[in-house]
């Protein structure tokens, strides 16, 4: 009996953590530009059902952000993560704020404000504008950094 409840929660783990493996595979992956093409939609399109549809296309999706700039390293706001890495990325339209959101506190504590230039792949968290100097400010989630050596 202890056995076959071994194998069970053995199996019950390895599902979990392959399913988390799964999902970011097999998800549909954009980069910042195509992010920005999508916000363009939005934002010109005069049905706001189709404004609800181009929306719905960035949800449970993938970010990859090649070269951000890691600008500060803030208290999170958002309660499932302990720290935000706020990055700069000049685009065509403007300057691009990402907020990173991410577990690994060790990448993130190597981090340098203004010196580090990382890549980020990490889950679509929300897009929005302010009243401030960039153009767009989006999420991400459950992120994966990774320092880029060559600047």
């Amino acid at each position: 009996m202890k056995k076959v409840l071994i194998i069970v929660l053995l199996v019950s783990f390895t599902l979990s953590c392959s399913q988390k493996f799964y999902e970011k595979m097999y998800k549909k992956s954009y980069t910042l530009n195509e992010i920005v093409a999508i916000n363009e939609k939005i934002i010109n399109a005069e049905n706001i059902a189709e404004k609800k549809v181009y929306s719905q296309t960035l949800n449970n999706s993938i970010v990859e952000i090649e070269k951000a700039v890691v600008k500060n390293i803030v208290e999170s706001q958002n309660v499932d993560y302990d720290f935000c890495v706020v990055a700069d990325v000049e685009n065509e339209k403007g300057k691009i704020q990402i907020n990173i959101f991410s577990k690994n506190i060790k990448v993130i504590s190597q981090l340098k404000s203004g010196e580090s230039v990382i890549k980020v792949i990490g889950e679509f968290g929300r897009m929005y504008k302010l009243f401030d100097d960039y153009y767009l400010k989006i999420d991400i989630q459950d992120a994966a950094i990774a320092e880029n050596k060559a600047k």
